[in-house]
């Protein structure tokens, strides 16, 4: 291992944690990646990026107000954070939601690069009362949150479904804001921050929303940000340091504070926006519960689809809990963290450890103790082979070139318990019985080189495995020949466990191609399919390239599947035509879309209708459908018979 990223792979690195924080997937901790941007910035100099969602698959919407991050201070820099405040006082401080922001101007959108982000309206609308935000008069910033409670339901039910559990509040509401499925979406929250372009102060903003909403929200799930207002700065300061008192009392995940200045108009009186934050306003962060321990060697993981860096310390107590192991995520994690040797003799190596969302343990930071001269130090090195099957492992080729180690053993023991898991899952084949721990009975019983041979399984072989009797094993035989009889070709491509393939890409995909189509596809040569399937919205080089290249889990799969239904659209003859939806948008978009014809954001002299639900003949996109003599209606039934 070299001793430290370059400053382009230190960005790359960076970029890609980036664009899946605001993809709703992070992938690691807002802690760990804080740790890594300071490290960065004494390393290389300021940092200025405007990161993006990438092709999530979902119509992209420009804001009508850019919608920035904000700049960031530390709770423990006062000096910095009373030179802030004394810049743009007076202020007004706000709770830092750690949820999923988004605009919302008669529509839902996420915040995406800044610019312009992802049309998530529809999800929106399941929530109980958004109705009322969407039909507000001027655009508004919000948060997307789940509540611990609905948290703890959620993954309540996703235990007894025999479902992955979501790791926190914040991955749990992005599961819910980006599934298409909207008869799942469910357990969300929004907290009103923000009237987007207005020059009145924060607190005249706040109360004339609070004005118009308060009656109609009672007894939804939305609600408008709390706030206060410090008389001097050292109250202000007194009252950012009440973070934990604060988080005690709510129900939901923040993050720190928001600071903003009370002034009118404070945005132009401030200079405006840089291409990453506005400067009439910041965010002050926690400092996450951690303690500093020694780290005792570092041992490989081996998953579904990467081999993973782990952390073996001595055991320190943090936050009720004894903590004895962290992830690492990857090697250039490792690098970027300077954490390429370990002091075995005469000094110690030290490592920070937090519990990132209070739960999982992340290492932020190292430190190397050295006794005297002569100490002895161990490098850090990546196993040349599969710590599970001894296969030869290799550097996984990713677009932000992050060194990520991974074991291309196709048939290793570890992956295809990984990949069985996930062919079980309520997402893929809903395989009542077949949990765990049963996937690795047979794992150990029988000879299985392909997740799709478990599915070949009969009653006889089932009582082979430990714990079974005739009953439960005709239970769990009659479940799989449940799932083999038929099965949505999504689910196919998603229960064959194809790295990057997850269940977004395995329905765009399926929505493209009928299998048949799929199955020619994949007979093409590999650069031809990769080609072809990159033509679909959402999918990238990288994910097709994988597709390709592991087709064979795909086949195999496909061939125990007795009857494969398609749900890709039928390409049609007809012309296409052009719709116009003004309020509640579902079932219409998806009517509309399945029937091959498209959803325009206003109305022209091509739109063949404009569709209302509630039949308000007042709103703009109505006068216009009138003056154009452009049908309205407001039904599934009408709209059926114009398609």
């Amino acid at each position: 291992m070299t001793k430290e990223l370059s400053k382009e792979e230190f960005q790359n690195l960076l970029k890609e944690y980036e664009a899946a924080y605001y993809g709703g997937t992070a992938i690691i901790s807002d802690e760990e990646y804080d740790a890594l941007k300071d490290k960065y910035v004494k390393l290389y100099g300021e940092y200025d990026y405007v990161p993006n969602e990438g092709d999530t698959g979902f119509k992209r919407v420009k804001h009508s107000f850019p919608l920035k991050s904000l700049s960031k201070k530390q709770l423990d820099d006062k000096k910095g954070i009373k030179e802030l405040l004394t810049k743009l006082w007076p202020v007004i401080i706000e709770p830092k939601f750690d949820g999923l922001s988004i605009g919302i101007d008669k529509g839902c959108t996420t915040r995406g690069n800044g610019e312009e982000g992802d049309d998530v309206t529809a999800q929106c609308l399941k929530i109980n009362g958004m109705k009322y935000l969407i039909d507000y008069n001027k655009p508004l910033r919000a948060e997307i949150l789940m509540t611990h409670k609905s948290f703890k339901q959620l993954n309540s039910e996703r235990e007894k479904e025999g479902l992955e559990l979501y790791s926190n509040c914040r991955n749990a509401a992005s599961g819910m804001l980006r599934n298409l499925d909207l008869s799942k979406v469910k357990g969300l929250t929004v907290m009103v921050y923000e009237e987007l372009g207005s020059i009145k102060t924060e607190t005249d903003d706040l109360k004339a929303i609070k004005e118009a909403l308060e009656e109609k929200i009672q007894d939804t799930d939305i609600f408008i940000t709390p706030y206060y207002v410090p008389n001097t700065i050292d109250e202000a300061i007194e009252y950012l340091d009440k973070l934990e008192e604060f988080r005690n009392n709510i129900d939901y995940d923040i993050d720190g504070w928001v600071i903003k200045s009370n002034q009118p108009d404070s945005l132009n009186k401030f200079g405006g926006m840089t291409s990453h934050h506005p400067k009439n306003a910041f965010a002050v962060k926690g400092e996450a519960k951690g303690e500093w321990t020694k780290l005792k060697s570092v041992t490989w993981q081996v998953g579904k689809e990467n081999i993973t860096p782990v952390a073996e310390l001595e055991p320190v107590f943090i936050d009720g809990s004894t903590i004895s192991r962290a992830t690492l995520h990857n090697m250039s994690v490792m690098k970027a963290l300077g954490l390429t040797k370990i002091i075995t003799d005469k000094g110690e190596t030290l490592v920070h450890v937090v519990k990132a969302n209070d739960v999982i343990p992340k290492i932020i930071n190292v430190s190397n103790i050295y006794c005297s001269n002569d100490a002895v130090e161990k490098e850090i090195v990546a196993p040349s082979t599969c710590p599970v099957c001894g296969h030869l492992t290799q550097i996984k080729d990713t677009d932000s070139n992050s060194e990520i180690l991974t074991c291309p053993n196709i048939e290793c023991y570890a992956k295809i318990q990984s990949r069985a898991e996930q062919m079980a899952s309520r997402e893929a084949f809903d395989i009542n019985g077949l949990s765990e721990k049963t996937i690795s009975k047979i794992l150990n019983t029988f000879d299985v080189n392909d997740v799709s041979e478990i599915l070949s399984i009969n009653v006889d072989e089932i009582l082979l495995l430990e714990g079974y009797a005739q009953k439960s094993a005709e239970q769990l035989y009659n479940s799989i020949q449940k799932a083999i009889k038929k099965q949505t070709l999504d689910k196919v491509i998603y229960a064959s466990g194809i790295p990057l393939i997850g269940k977004d890409a395995s329905k765009l995909i399926a929505k493209r191609y009928k299998a048949e189509e799929l199955s020619n596809i994949l007979l093409k040569p590999d650069t031809q399919a990769i080609k072809e399937l990159c033509e679909i919205k959402g999918i990238g080089k990288e994910t097709a390239s994988s597709f390709v290249t592991y087709k064979n889990l795909y086949e195999s799969m496909s061939a125990v599947i007795n009857e494969i239904v398609d749900i890709a659209i039928p390409k049609s003859d007809i012309k296409q035509k052009t719709f116009c939806i003004t309020g509640q948008r579902e079932p219409f978009k998806s009517i509309i879309e399945n029937a091959g014809h498209k959803v325009s954001g206003s109305v022209s002299k091509k739109t063949v209708a404009l569709i209302d639900s509630s039949l308000d003949l007042s709103t703009t996109k109505a006068l216009k459908a009138k003056e154009l003599n452009i049908p309205i209606i407001s039904t599934e039934k009408e709209l059926k018979e114009l398609l």
